[in-house]
Formats: C-alpha cells, structure tokens, sequence
C-alpha cells in the first residue's frame, strides 16, 4: 500500500504544474488591453519600453494670434476715410439730382460701394441680393476696436469705422466721460477677447458739451472742470475732453495701463465732424509710431 501511494504522488504534482501553467497562460491575456498580445510566459521575461506618454510627447498648440495695435489703428482710420468719401459722393450726387430734378437721388438714394469693396466678401440680405461686407483685420480677437463715445452721437459708428456692427464694441456716455463701468468693461474685452485698440470719440455737435441756462448740475459741472483744465485758451473744448478722458481711462486701470506699455493696447482720443463723418485723430506723434521692447 506504501508502494502504491507513493508512485501516484508524482501523477498528480504533475497534474498541479500542467494546471498552474495553464493558468498562468491564460490569465495575463484577460487584463491585456484590446489591440494587444499577451506577454510571453516562457523564458526570461522581456524589459518593457518606457511610457512616452507624457507631458513632453503631449501635442502642442500654436499660440493664439493677436491683432497689432497700430494694425487694428490703420484698418479703423482707413475705414473711416472710406466712410467720409462715401458720405460726400452722396452729397455730391444729391445735389447734382436736386439740379436735374431727379427726387429720388436728391432723396439721397444714391447707390454707394462699402469700405474694403476690393477685398470684401458677399453677404445674402434676404431678398437674392448681394451686399458687400467689409472684412475684418487677420488675428482680431471677438472685437477689432472699442469706442467710447457720447451718447447723442447720432451716427451708425460701426459704418463709420468701417467695420461690422458686431466687430465694434460700444460704450456710451454722455461727453463721453469715463465711468468705473466702462472702464471694468474695456478691462474685460482686453483679457476676455484680445482687444487691442480703444478709441475715444467726441464730436463737435454736442449737446452734452453745451451749458443749460439757469441752473447748475453734475455734468454742467464737470464740464467746467475740464474748461479750465485746457492747455491754452484756444484750445477747443472737445479736443481737451478726449485728451483728458484718454488720461483718465489710463490712470484709471493698472491693466490697461499695463497693456499699453507692452504694446498689447492703444487708446486713441479722436474728433468726428457731424458733417463730413470724417475722424479727427487727436494724438501726439508718440502714440503713431511702435513701443521699443522693453530691455
């Protein structure tokens, strides 16, 4: 009985290793990750590759294009000398149809080109006809420009930009003086949406600008104020409110400041003629021409 115990021990050790390595086998091929073979249970065990996976194999993105702000400047001013054409070769038609008694020109249904006509896309209005859109400048973020502008300024500004209504953010205040709002505004757009030029537009027929009769309030105030602060008594009223306001706006706001030094911001005081729409740009030479780097 010993004998016969002891010659079936091995059958089944045998038995134990056979299933062991079946097992081993088997296992290994259950946790593997679809798309791949199992590892080899025989032999020396091979050394993996390293994991590439990391922050270096990541892919990259290119950074995000930003408008220059003397690009945006030159693309706004060259807009508004369209604009100002465009407005006198009305006048000019209307009263050339007003001699020819010709009503629906003198009406001033004239027929006009918009800005960039060379380089512009075509737009559906609804009807099956085409209207030429002006385009906007390579690398504007969700604006081209912000205006700060008086609030009588009876004007469509984004024509007179030469730019798309929603390519224009306007803030309107009487004058315009700055706010705390607008300025938390203009901080927003530059961080937000790569805003790269602000414009601060005053006209000449303005009615915030004129004294009411009889009685003193906060804006007649204000405007007394910025009366004696012009640099020479000739100097117009409106002129030494954008400049003033530009200052404002500036000293104002660290961040924008901040842009300004890096070149990432220009804030531009200008006049707009009621008459001809045209844009008196009122900057010293300093503001036309690039910021040297900062060393």
């Amino acid at each position: 009985m010993r004998t016969r115990r002891w010659r079936r021990a091995p059958i089944g050790a045998a038995a134990s290793v056979a299933l062991a390595a079946a097992l081993a086998t088997a296992l290994p091929a259950q946790h593997e990750p679809a798309g791949q073979s199992a590892a080899p249970t025989t032999g020396a065990a091979k050394a993996q590759p390293a994991d590439t996976n990391t922050a270096a194999g990541a892919p990259t993105h290119a950074p995000q294009p930003r408008l220059a702000p003397l690009v945006a400047w030159q693309f706004v001013k060259q807009g508004n000398e369209a604009f100002a054409n465009r407005r006198a070769a009305e006048a000019r038609a209307r009263a050339a149809a007003a001699r020819g008694h010709d009503p629906v020109a003198a009406a001033g249904h004239v027929p006009a080109p918009g800005h960039h006509d060379d380089h512009g896309h075509t737009a559906a209005d609804g009807h099956g006809h085409g209207e030429r859109q002006p385009l906007r400048p390579a690398g504007a973020g969700r604006y081209v420009c912000a205006v700060l502008a008086c609030a009588d300024t009876d004007v469509d500004l984004a024509a007179a930009f030469g730019l798309q209504r929603r390519d224009l953010l306007v803030l309107r205040a009487p004058g315009p003086f700055v706010t705390a709002e607008a300025v938390a505004l203009l901080e927003r757009a530059v961080e937000r949406h790569r805003l790269s030029l602000v414009v601060v537009l005053a006209h000449g027929d303005c009615d915030a600008l004129r004294a009411p009769i009889g009685h003193q309030d906060a804006l007649t105030r204000r405007i007394a104020a910025l009366r004696s602060r012009a640099r020479t008594p000739d100097e117009r009223l409106t002129e030494t409110l954008v400049t003033r306001q530009r200052q404002l706006l500036l000293a104002s706001s660290r961040a924008l400041s901040g842009r300004v030094e890096k070149d990432e911001l220009r804030v531009v005081p200008g006049l707009f003629d009621d008459r001809t729409g045209r844009i008196e740009w009122v900057a010293r030479r300093a503001h036309t021409l690039p910021i040297a780097p900062i060393k």
